[in-house]
């Protein structure tokens, strides 16, 4: 019987060495190890049946950009991280990866959450498919679905006072919570136009039906009870919305 094929995504060569000793003991077969993950592209007969990725390669996010890539193809994704901070979980699991472990890695945990996500494999079609659907149909009139958990949480458009963006990802704020959504701003930008929200710096957009307070002289505007910057170069669009009022 062949053995199971995994592809280690590891930065850390000395870690990743470590790895392929502790998955080979398990009796795994570990692949050659990838210098450019981000570059990655194996044919379909060269496919490991499990990718074990660390979140975080060379500073970028790679090992969460592999969840969907993989998925698409039907490959679980086990994404590890040195960091025990509640935010890097809440980042990770996003994509819907098949496993998260921290480092140190225990041999027995570690052969426990490969095991599940192999038996769970058959699954990631169905998930892709939900996934793409969503990301088609993300407003439905004045609702929004985000992904939240293992489903769909549908919030009020006219709820939410703030969008943030944090690289490719936004956060919502609506009513004191806060989801993280895998899309830049440009496309809140555009799917919520005519819909009441502004942008007011770069990495900002806000609910203007939400305002409190405006000052051009402190370059301030308070939604929600937050203070936010208004950016120079946004001064003019938001003075032009006041003629709205």
């Amino acid at each position: 019987m062949p053995k199971t094929k995994i592809q280690i995504i590891e930065d850390d060569t000395s870690y990743a060495l470590e790895l392929e000793m502790v998955l080979t003991e398990l009796g795994y077969q570990v692949l050659p190890l990838v210098e450019k993950p981000n570059e990655w592209t194996p044919a379909d007969d060269e496919l490991p049946d499990l990718v074990l990725a660390d979140i975080f390669f060379r500073g970028k996010p790679i090992g969460i950009q592999l969840v969907t890539k993989m998925r698409k193809k039907g490959i679980p994704v086990v994404l590890m991280t040195s960091s025990n901070d509640r935010k890097v979980y809440e980042y990770a699991k996003t994509e819907f990866p098949s496993g998260y472990i921290e480092k140190p890695i225990k041999p027995v945990s570690l052969n426990a959450i490969i095991e599940r996500a192999l038996s769970n494999s058959d699954d990631l079609h169905t998930v892709d498919q939900a996934l793409d659907d969503w990301s088609r149909k993300q407003i439905v009139n004045k609702f929004l679905f985000v992904r939240h958990g293992k489903g769909l949480v549908k919030l009020i458009v006219a709820d939410i006072s703030l969008i943030e963006a944090d690289g490719n990802y936004c956060y919502i704020h609506d009513n004191g919570r806060r989801y993280v959504v895998n899309k830049p701003l440009r496309r809140f930008k555009e799917t919520l136009a005519g819909q009441g929200f502004l942008q007011v710096n770069r990495s900002q957009i806000v609910n203007f039906n939400m305002v409190d307070q405006l000052s051009f002289a402190d370059s301030e505007i308070v939604v929600a009870g937050e203070t936010l910057v208004i950016g120079s170069s946004y001064r003019d669009e938001v003075a032009s919305w006041l003629h709205r009022l």
